[in-house]
């Protein structure tokens, strides 16, 4: 039996280190609608989040938080229309700093897990960062470690136990030793993919341990530039389309209670080779 599935957009860039992801939900969308459709797929459309025009920067060191706060208060009051009764809620971004909205709102509502695919950590601080871009600070605030000052969680949103990081090829030396410090699972890429299948029943036992349900949060980064070239830090070396497809399969299941397809910029997109690749990957969800 198909899930109904609910869309959300989230279309900021706010957190990223160049314009060009706010485009993706409506891009996505292009091929997903028509394709949703076509295969009687029962879904609900809630739109996007509205998006705050940008500020002047601040002397803080982390790059237009005062917005990144008003999305996450605008993802808020639309995640409040959701309703859920078995249907398979997927966030459309966006840079990855839109997950600390979603999984903050989904958090307080329930004990989650969170299964985390990226080339990159997205553990560093507002002190170590050299970028000072928030999308590559957001797992670590996720577990409760900082940017107390700037969103407002005040302690982890999911246990460390309960988080799995993959497919990572591109770790600060900052953060490499910060995770090492955390019961967070870190697989790097080469391991992954030694064997996906195992390391993804090993994230879903995380996941799953006396939680309610997971998360998993997808970065089309983690997916090598040759499959997924339209993204905002492409790192070569990733996961193929079609590895892809069978982390899908295997993640999606009656306690998957959400997901997120995070970090596609259609401005570096060929003949939508990436926007193509998340509306695949939200159909075979949908079976």
């Amino acid at each position: 039996m198909k899930r109904m599935i609910i869309l959300i957009g989230v279309p900021s860039d706010f957190g990223a280190n160049e314009k060009g992801s706010r485009l993706a939900p409506d891009k996505i969308r292009e091929f997903l609608i028509p394709e949703l459709k076509r295969n009687k797929v029962e879904f609900v459309d809630l739109g996007n989040v509205d998006i705050p025009k940008q500020k002047r920067a601040t002397n803080y060191k982390a790059k237009h938080f005062l917005e990144i706060q008003r999305v996450c208060s605008n993802y808020s009051q639309l995640h409040k229309n959701i309703f859920t009764n078995d249907a398979l809620l997927i966030v459309l971004g966006g840079d990855h700093s839109m997950t600390f909205c979603h999984v903050k709102e989904l958090a307080a509502e329930k004990k989650i897990g969170l299964i985390w695919l990226d080339a990159h950590g997205d553990f560093n601080t507002e002190k170590t960062s050299i970028s000072t871009n928030i999308h590559g600070m957001v797992l670590n605030k996720i577990s409760g470690k900082t940017l107390d000052t700037l969103l407002d969680l005040k302690k982890s949103a999911i246990k460390e136990q309960n988080i799995s990081l993959l497919g990572v090829r591109d770790l600060d030396p900052s953060e490499k030793t910060m995770l090492e410090q955390t019961k967070i699972m870190t697989v790097p890429i080469k391991e992954f993919n030694k064997n996906i299948e195992t390391v993804i029943k090993k994230a879903l036992t995380r996941a799953n341990n006396k939680t309610e349900g997971y998360h998993v949060s997808v970065d089309l980064d983690v997916v090598d530039p040759k499959y997924a070239p339209g993204v905002s830090t492409a790192v070569k070396g990733g996961l193929t389309k079609t590895q892809l497809y069978k982390i899908v399969d295997l993640v999606n299941s009656k306690k998957l209670i959400s997901i997120d397809f995070v970090e596609v910029n259609p401005k570096h997109d060929k003949k939508d080779k990436t926007v193509k690749l998340v509306a695949s990957c939200i159909l075979r969800l949908c079976k």
